[in-house]
Parts: structure tokens; C-alpha cells; sequence
């Protein structure tokens, strides 16, 4: 399937979530190892009440566009796209993407964070992961 409108890459990031239930003690670990991921692939954390927002830059975040959540309560954590539906050419255009390239920057984001996820598999009763292969 060849993928061209922004709806099409819309479906694309809606599936992709992941979740792990974790023992307690190794949720701090899990923060910290979410976080060197994530800028190693050059993107940002930025703070947010459940967790973090994981873009490239706030720009993103400001212009609206779909970017990485990421939510710790107790021994659960949470992934998932925000807005994923909210690609408007026009915005991408300003912050300087096509659709594509977007999706595949979130994507590869997502990509490093399964390996993290997978990494903590010993110590979890649940984890689950959909992202496009």
C-alpha cells in the first residue's frame, strides 16, 4: 500500500500505542531510559502532567501536530500518538515536514522506545507494543 495523504498516515499513527505494567521499583529506571532513548534520536522531552510529550521541538507542539505521549501512573506505563489525525499540510509544511517524513520520525521514535520497553520485559506483567513494522 503506498501511503500519500495525510489521512492515510493519520491510521498509521492511531494504531501505534504500547503499555508495560511494571514492578514499582523499576518505573524510575524506565523514566530515565525513556528519556536518553528519545534524545538519542533527537527528540525532546517536555514535561507534562502524566508524563511526557516526546517531539522533536515545541514547535511541534505549539503548531498542534501529533507527537508522542507518554503516561507513569503507580506501575503503568502508557504510550500513545496524540492527535494523530491533526497532519495539516499547512502546519507540516511550517514546521518544515512532508507527511511522510513526519510519520517516519515519529515511527522511528516509537521503534527505539519498543526496544526500551522490551529491555524491561523481566521485570513487567504486561507488555504490549503496536507499531508498524
Amino acid at each position: 500500500m503506498t501511503y500519500h495523504e495525510p489521512s492515510d498516515y493519520g491510521k498509521l499513527l492511531e494504531g501505534m500505542r504500547a503499555l508495560i505494567i511494571l514492578k514499582r521499583d523499576k518505573m524510575k529506571e524506565l523514566k530515565k531510559q525513556i528519556k536518553i532513548a528519545v534524545e538519542e534520536v533527537g527528540f525532546q522531552v517536555f514535561l507534562r502532567a502524566e508524563g511526557y510529550a516526546l517531539m522533536k521541538d515545541e514547535s511541534v507542539g505549539i503548531l498542534g501536530l501529533p507527537h508522542i505521549r507518554v503516561a507513569f501512573a503507580e506501575n503503568v506505563c502508557s504510550i500513545w500518538i496524540r492527535d494523530p489525525y491533526s497532519l495539516k499540510l499547512d502546519l507540516l509544511n511550517m514546521a518544515g515536514y512532508s507527511p511522510r517524513k513526519y510519520y517516519e520520525e515519529i515511527l522511528n521514535v516509537m521503534k527505539k522506545l519498543k526496544e526500551v520497553l522490551e529491555s524491561f520485559k523481566k521485570y513487567a506483567e504486561i507488555v504490549t507494543i503496536s507499531i508498524p513494522e
